[in-house]
């Protein structure tokens, strides 16, 4: 019969080893949250491309700034319901502001931009599962928004199109989670 022999250590190299490793997944959790920030700055700057957006660099970084604040309500766990963070998606700045730069956008093209916003967030790489559900459901709820939305504007209103596009994405929005 063959003997298997054990290298014990002892409690001093134990918690040394632990600590190189510990230290090391901390390193490395560092590593991927730089990366995951990286690709998400690419991601968006590939998004206001593809959007047409054409606005100065701190027009952009403003842009990105409240986006992040969206991607970090529904990453963060919180009290809020499902129905509350899309709702306060929907009137956070940075959804205005995007909606908002394409001033003679009409009907076609504010569907279009809300559904290529929606697929764009549905990208965004979360921060877990969770996360990653809460995004997909946004995406999915905003591109639903989209493509039923009944626009109508009231002609005698001051508000613009886009303003008048986004109310009504509110307002089909608290109607559909009022079912």
């Amino acid at each position: 019969m063959k003997s298997v022999s054990v290298n014990i250590l002892n409690p001093k190299e134990l918690f040394e080893n632990l600590s190189a490793m510990r230290e090391s997944l901390s390193t490395y959790q560092q590593f991927l949250e730089l990366q995951r920030a990286q690709t998400i700055k690419q991601q968006f700057r590939e998004f206001t491309e593809s959007m047409g957006i054409s606005a100065s660099p701190e027009q952009i970084e403003s842009l990105y700034e409240s986006f992040d604040s969206i991607v970090s309500s529904l990453d963060t766990e919180n009290e809020l319901s499902l129905q509350d963070k899309i709702l306060n998606t929907l009137e956070s700045p940075f959804i205005i502001q995007v909606l908002s730069l394409k001033t003679a956008a009409r009907e076609s093209e504010m569907r279009r931009m809300t559904q290529h916003l929606s697929e764009f967030i549905r990208k965004v790489p979360a921060t877990g599962d969770d996360s990653q559900f809460l995004h997909d459901l946004l995406a999915t709820s905003l591109d639903t928004l989209a493509e039923q939305a009944e626009f109508q504007r009231d002609h005698g209103s001051s508000d613009t199109y886009n303003q008048a596009w986004l109310a009504n994405l509110r307002e089909q929005a608290e109607t559909l989670f009022k079912r």
